[in-house]
């Protein structure tokens, strides 16, 4: 059966922080699943979890730019808490997740109860410091049972094609991303990706070779910047 929403949201929990720790131009299907084998029905499993999807892509043959860890942070009586329990987070005025490696937080996740922004900030500032906990334990296990990593095609879209688009079509890309109604946007971007593509999308092989998706990948990361 379908996932329940509880479930949905600690799998998005997983997913944004190790999607942007692949390669560029990685392409392949990865599934992480995460199981929860026991509980003791006093901690949430969903921190675990994100330290346990970083730590099984560590010692797998995938790219991944890891490790990660992920902790949760409290606050009770004024004192930040790591991992605190059920019962704990009823009675704190902080809920605070915090994914980061060695040297940056990565996501955050949480609510408070009206507090300020600098109680706020001494809270990441702990949670990065505690989630090196993880990180630690993942590298001692990555260097006992890690495997090569596997060998990938690269198929990042060549930074002279998304040049050679952008000289050409900058001008039409911020025009288009000031449409403010959704329909009309699209079109605009459609028919932009048409003209792109009749230009750029030459019948050759090899390197010199363009397709439909580098166009449409190239136009996508001009875009967004």
């Amino acid at each position: 059966g379908r996932p329940s929403e509880s479930e949905i949201l600690i799998s998005r929990l997983i997913d944004r922080p190790i999607r942007p720790l692949f390669p560029g131009g990685f392409r392949n299907d990865v599934q992480v699943i995460a199981l929860v084998l026991s509980s003791d029905a006093e901690n949430d499993p969903d921190v675990l979890a994100v330290t346990g999807a970083s730590a099984a892509l560590g010692i797998s043959q995938i790219p991944f730019e890891g490790p990660i860890g992920a902790v949760r942070i409290g606050r009770l009586n004024g004192q930040l808490v790591v991992n605190p329990t059920y019962a704990q987070r009823e009675a704190s005025d902080l809920d605070l997740v915090v994914v980061g490696n060695r040297n940056k937080v990565i996501m955050i996740e949480g609510e408070a109860k009206g507090l300020e922004e600098a109680v706020v900030y001494e809270a990441l500032k702990f949670g990065h410091q505690q989630l090196q906990v993880p990180i630690n334990a993942q590298e001692t296990l990555i260097k006992a049972h890690g495997t090569k990593k596997m060998a990938y095609e690269n198929l990042a879209v060549s930074p002279k094609l998304i040049e050679s688009i952008k000289t050409a079509y900058l001008d039409r890309v911020k025009e288009n991303c000031k449409i403010g109604q959704k329909e009309a946007r699209i079109e605009a971007v459609q028919m932009l990706y048409k003209d792109v593509i009749e230009r750029f999308c030459v019948e050759k092989e090899g390197e010199d070779a363009v397709s439909e998706q580098d166009v449409k990948s190239a136009s996508d990361e001009i875009e967004s910047e």
